[in-house]
């Protein structure tokens, strides 16, 4: 499983590390993104979404986890 830890990225930063991660992870990968709001969180379930990736939100006391699993967004191309 790949992780990003963008709870102090600024969000153009964030998405593009993101961005990279889904172009280089294998079909059987899984990502973690830990972000620090919802707002942030729904950004990132949206761009995850667009590109046909299945992901879910998670809270964790004070920060949010999005999971992106099943990699049928054609991340191994």
């Amino acid at each position: 499983m790949m992780q990003l830890d963008a709870r102090d990225l600024k969000p153009e930063e964030l998405f593009r590390k993101l961005k990279q991660m889904l172009s280089s992870c294998g079909s059987n990968e899984s990502i973690e993104v830990l972000v620090c709001d919802r707002v942030t969180a729904k950004k990132v379930k949206a761009f995850v979404s667009m590109s046909g990736c299945p992901v879910e939100i998670e809270q964790k006391g004070h920060f949010f986890i999005l999971r992106i699993t099943e990699n049928t967004c054609g991340c191994s191309r």
